[in-house]
């Protein structure tokens, strides 16, 4: 049994300018942003490598597997592209599953919207469920470890966190919560055209929170953990029913851990202390990482952290807070990952020297050399940023 999907995404729209420093037209694709593929490998249990599926996917190697099921690398041998193959047993502790018939379910209602993923087939065979996806890169977590300082820049995560609204906005528009939000769960196209636009994976966990003609679905009173501890809610440390309010914090959570590496509550492991924690971020004014977030991050935290659950968020508004973390730029200009996170570099500087540097300076102050960075002369990350950005 499959089921073909025919329409194609289409490209974010939200904001698609591009600024004049960097063209789309010069910008090549960043081949960093594939997937890491293990073509030799006894771990696979579900599908044999080289082995071909349903008489037209060459299995060539192993994406990823977890508790649910095992992700792997193939070649259509009809249409000569390359996709990801999702597939988790018909049977679970002699239970019939049920997670990615939901996730199959979700992805058609989406299909064609431009942050989620473009799925390509699905269906059951013998003993296993499947669903054929759209090749995506590697995930948000992993382009951060990439980094040197283990961060990205303001200028990225903040276009990573409008497209992210923007994702959860078609998601809820559906009248799912996502419930499982996190940078693992982030990925981007690999191709020179899909390369910018933010995917976002996993609809595993979905819940309906919307009945078909619109209404709220009543809460529950006593709501079952779901969801990644570090990222979730209080109100979800509370066992309150999610919402969107909760898609949208642990989108939050999201940005907060890509701008300082790792999120204060990384290394306890008790829920309890994680509550605790989080509970300190905001009455503790960022626990001291508030110049390194920046204000429009702050403000766009303080938004989120005010909304209840039965709240209805403005999707534009938020976004709108974070257009000053990464103004004059566009979407589709280069990202961290794309200029070897020399803009990460350059915000320790600025850090460690006390006086910001422009991010795109006037050329009066690019051609002063002379002094300390604090007096207008550019540090290396950034005379090294500049020179990249006049011979692009």
């Amino acid at each position: 049994m499959e089921t073909m999907v025919n329409e194609a995404p289409e490209q974010d729209v939200s904001n698609n300018r591009s600024s004049n420093i960097v063209t789309t037209e010069t910008l090549k694709f960043n081949h960093r942003l594939l997937p890491r593929i293990r073509r030799h490998t006894e771990k696979g249990k579900l599908l044999a490598i080289n082995s071909h599926f349903l008489k037209r996917y060459n299995i060539k190697g192993l994406l990823g597997m977890g508790g649910y099921g095992e992700i792997y690398f193939a070649k259509d041998t009809i249409t000569k592209t390359d996709v990801a193959i999702k597939v988790e047993p018909k049977m679970r502790r002699n239970r019939v599953a049920k997670r990615m018939m939901l996730e199959q379910r979700v992805l058609c209602e989406l299909k064609g919207k431009p942050h989620a993923p473009y799925i390509i087939g699905s269906g059951h065979i013998e003993k296993i469920n499947y669903i054929i996806l759209q090749l995506l890169s590697i995930n948000l977590s992993e382009l951060k470890r990439a980094s040197p300082q283990q961060r990205l820049s303001r200028h990225t995560v903040g276009r990573v966190l409008v497209q992210g609204i923007a994702a959860l906005r078609e998601i809820h528009k559906a009248g799912y919560v996502h419930r499982d939000v996190k940078p693992g769960n982030m990925c981007f196209g690999v191709t020179p055209h899909s390369q910018h636009r933010l995917v976002l994976l996993d609809f595993g966990l979905v819940r309906r929170y919307l009945h078909e003609d619109g209404t709220l679905r009543p809460s529950r009173k006593n709501c079952g953990f779901r969801g990644t501890v570090r990222y979730v809610s209080l109100r979800v440390h509370h066992h309150q029913e999610q919402a969107p309010c909760d898609d949208l914090v642990s989108m939050m959570y999201t940005g907060l851990e890509l701008l300082i590496s790792n999120l204060p509550w990384k290394n306890k492991s008790q829920s309890r202390e994680i509550r605790r924690a989080k509970e300190e971020l905001f009455t503790l004014n960022f626990l001291g990482f508030a110049k390194i977030v920046g204000e429009p991050f702050m403000n766009f935290a303080r938004m989120i952290n005010s909304l209840q659950g039965d709240d209805v968020p403005d999707y534009d508004v938020l976004q709108k807070c974070l257009f000053d973390m990464y103004r004059p730029r566009g979407l589709l200009d280069p990202y961290d990952w794309d200029n070897d996170y020399v803009d990460v570099e350059v915000e320790v500087e600025e850090a460690e020297a006390g006086t910001p540097t422009p991010a795109y300076p006037s050329k009066k102050s690019s051609q002063n050399q002379e002094g300390t960075p604090g007096d207008g002369a550019q540090a290396p990350a950034t005379s090294r940023l500049l020179s990249m950005r006049a011979g692009s």
